[in-house]
């Protein structure tokens, strides 16, 4: 994980030959000189590592007790006017080795196919000279991952909607493509447009409120941080929070598209806030199929739509709204009453979930007692036991331009935490 090992080059999607400035002492203090590489990082931050290049992986850990980070590129290369001949990444003997934490740098969709292996992963783009420190803060605790994924991550290569063809293409697919495509045919990739985790794990959705505003409508949403009996050791975090739309009418379609997202900053444990997310009205191009003029249609306007909003991505996204539209105006009826309680986000729940769907669930995990509120939202139970290492995976990467972390790294906050109360040294190979 460190200087010549990853970043900047033309298999992480930048220009060949781009090369981040390298300063003789980096990691300063402050943000005071770049910090590209986690293994500098990590130590300025005071951790005792021991880097290693990629190619000694291949025997092995050196010290077994220790928690590897593994930082991983794609295998092919890109360039300018090239595109990757696959979508896998470096080959790692992840089987080798124990407690794992991956740096994937994605330059587009990739194969993780190596998730069962690994305890925990974070995605990034291009992280740029202050992606170590990036990896460092989120990592050691300092900071919450906000991150959701832009991009569906398939389970294999050639997973696509459409038809190619070497003469001509007539677009028989439709909008089923991307992650449309997967809701369409009900179809479950490796990691779900929208998906990412946080350190905050327990999220209510206590309000929503639409407002019509004609061509942009928004909704409202009101998001509580609940903390009762999580053992939580995070501070202040930022929530994304995601809206979707699904066509019913004049045209139904089988999957939901994202409409929009919006922040909510500075969530404090047991914490409250709001964000307005506006979205553009739903509508269609009045052509129809086949149509070699169809250039010549207009927009027509979706009459009737429902309205989701998720924390963790499309596959968890929970309707909220059925909005008709009448010459202009929008009216909504709810589709979940608040005043029986609000729409809980548990992330452990929302991980297992996910494994099961794709039929590598464990246990069930406990579920979150949730705060009852002036005699109203009676706590849940707990049923079930402790997650299977496959179902804690965790991938995130940016959206609003954060970069994001996971399952393990959530322990060894844990272990920051007990390193800066009892002086306990945390180490890492990297």
């Amino acid at each position: 994980c460190g200087n010549g090992e990853v970043h900047f080059h033309a298999e992480s999607g930048s220009a060949s030959g781009t090369a981040p400035h390298l300063p003789k002492e980096p990691c300063k203090a402050n943000g005071e000189t770049a910090c590209a590489f986690p293994e500098d990082a990590m130590r300025a931050a005071g951790v005792d590592v021991v880097g290693h290049k990629f190619q000694e992986g291949v025997n092995g850990p050196v010290d077994p007790e220790r928690l590897t980070v593994v930082c991983l590129m794609a295998k092919s290369f890109n360039d300018e006017g090239t595109d990757r001949s696959t979508l896998a990444m470096q080959d790692f003997p992840f089987e080798k080795f124990g407690e794992v934490v991956v740096w994937a740098i994605a330059p587009g969709p990739i194969v993780l196919d190596f998730a069962p292996k690994v305890d925990s992963i974070l995605v990034t783009a291009l992280p740029g000279e202050m992606g170590g420190a990036a990896f460092a803060d989120i990592f050691l605790g300092a900071a919450s991952p906000t991150g959701h994924l832009t991009m569906t991550m398939p389970t294999a290569a050639h997973t696509k909607g459409m038809a190619v063809s070497t003469t001509a293409d007539d677009y028989l697919e439709g909008f089923e493509i991307g992650y449309r495509y997967y809701g369409a045919k009900g179809k479950a990739p490796e990691f779900c447009f929208g998906w990412g985790l946080s350190y905050a794990k327990y999220m209510r959705v206590w309000e929503v409120t639409f407002r019509s505003g004609g061509d942009r409508p928004a909704l409202s949403v009101k998001l509580v941080r609940d903390t009762a009996l999580s053992g939580e050791r995070i501070g202040v975090v930022d929530q994304v929070v995601q809206v979707y739309v699904q066509h019913k009418a004049p045209h139904a379609r089988a999957f939901k598209e994202l409409a929009g997202f919006g922040k909510v900053r500075s969530l404090a444990p047991g914490g409250s806030g709001e964000v307005e997310i506006g979205f553009d009205a739903p509508a269609t191009w009045a052509s129809a199929a086949g149509d070699k003029r169809g250039y010549d249609a207009s927009w027509q306007p979706v009459t009737e739509y429902d309205v989701f909003v998720s924390i963790h991505g499309v596959e968890h996204a929970v309707p909220v709204l059925t909005v008709s539209v009448s010459k202009d105006e929008h009216s909504a009826k709810p589709l979940h009453d608040f005043a029986m309680g609000p729409i809980d986000f548990d992330q452990d729940v929302a991980v297992w979930e996910r494994a099961k769907l794709r039929n590598a669930a464990g246990p069930q995990p406990v579920l979150h007692a949730w705060t009852a509120v002036a005699g109203k939202f009676a706590a849940t139970g707990a049923v079930g036991g402790r997650a299977a290492r496959s179902s804690t995976l965790v991938v995130v990467a940016a959206l609003c331009g954060a970069v994001a972390l996971v399952a393990v790294a959530r322990r060894a906050a844990g272990r920051q935490a007990a390193r800066n109360e009892q002086c306990e040294p945390l180490t890492a190979e990297a």
